[in-house]
């Protein structure tokens, strides 16, 4: 009976359900197609070979992998690891008879070296490092008496340097902050420093350090005027200085940049501010309002920006003066423990971080 039950307004098509189970009443059921053999006067009939589509995956996909093979090609030239393959692929460059064949062999048959540091440096009348290039892992040692261990480790890794002072518990302190410091960039960052060192101003090469930190003791002396002279030039160099006077421990007190005056005599220092709002130092991790370290609501200063004497062109400060202590708040042991207490505890020791 179901068998030949036909669609209308009383059996509309969908699933019925019988004693014998389920059953569908399709719309097409029994339906013939019908051949269509008159069009509107509008329409446009296309034959099979028009109809036809034209997939464009396969060129694009070989489009895309030749601009690879040459942006690898020219990347490879640049970095100068062609020298070898200049002469050996001459014949099968002609051979291919166009620029195209000689990109995929170039591509395909580039002897690779394998991944070794390099292989040494070697230290130029001005002071700086050249990369000797080496095919072997063999390291070339510095010509002896010209460079320090010190200086090679410095130039080798980069690391943060900070002024030894007098005090001995001092400068185990700003030891132990910056090696803080250091652990919190290669938890965070891309920037790996290795152990800060100890630097004598008048001896050491400064311009191996990106930043050297400043931990004032107090009853310091005026620095040397060779120490002035050679921080001066590092200074103009590019060099980063961070001044911090641990003086912020009261709240009423505050940062007095001229009490440095006398101790940096000399010194080629920029017209000073305070951190504006929304300066970058703000956001540069946390979005924060003041630069606390031990002790929070601290000011810090820096150099003035668009000052028209500035050596710098880029907007970014070379002095940094604060008294909040960041050294403490930063400071660990050599297992990553937390060696001073910090007045706003937790969140602040990791917001002066």
């Amino acid at each position: 009976e179901f068998a030949g039950m036909k669609l209308s307004e009383t059996h509309p098509p969908g699933l019925y359900q019988g004693p014998s189970g389920s059953r569908a009443l399709n719309i097409g059921a029994g339906a013939a197609p019908r051949l269509m053999t008159q069009w509107p006067a509008s329409a446009r009939l296309l034959g099979d070979a028009e109809a036809r589509s034209l997939r464009l995956a396969g060129p694009l996909l070989a489009i895309a992998a030749g601009l690879l093979a040459l942006d690898l090609f020219i990347a490879l030239f640049v970095a100068g690891r062609l020298r070898g393959l200049t002469r050996r692929g001459k014949a099968a460059a002609k051979a291919t008879g166009g620029a195209a064949g000689a990109l995929i062999l170039a591509f395909a048959f580039l002897p690779q070296e394998p991944a070794h540091a390099q292989g040494g440096y070697e230290l130029l009348p001005d002071g700086s490092y050249r990369a000797i290039p080496s095919p072997s892992t063999r390291v070339v040692p510095l010509p002896a008496g010209k460079a320090s261990q010190k200086e090679i480790d410095a130039a080798l890794t980069m690391r943060f340097g900070y002024i030894e002072t007098g005090d001995r518990a001092l400068n185990e302190r700003t030891r132990a902050g910056l090696r803080g410091l250091s652990n919190i960039l290669n938890m965070r960052t891309s920037v790996e420093p290795a152990e800060p060192h100890a630097l004598n101003l008048e001896t050491d090469a400064l311009e191996l350090y990106p930043l050297i930190f400043f931990v004032v003791p107090e009853n310091a002396a005026p620095l040397p005027d060779q120490a002035v002279a050679r921080l001066n030039a590092y200074l103009r160099s590019g060099g980063a200085l961070v001044i911090d006077t641990r003086a912020g421990g009261d709240p009423a007190a505050q940062t007095d940049v001229t009490r440095l005056e006398t101790l940096l005599a000399g010194l080629d220092a920029p017209q000073l501010q305070t951190v504006p709002e929304n300066h970058v130092l703000s956001r540069s991790f946390y979005l924060i309002k003041d630069f606390p370290g031990r002790f929070a609501g601290r000011r810090l200063w820096i150099e003035k920006t668009g000052e028209p004497g500035a050596t710098r062109g880029d907007g970014v400060s070379r002095l940094f003066i604060g008294d909040a202590d960041w050294v403490s708040a930063w400071a660990v042991d050599q297992d990553g423990r937390d060696l001073y207490s910090v007045d706003g505890g937790p969140q602040q020791r990791e917001t002066a971080r």
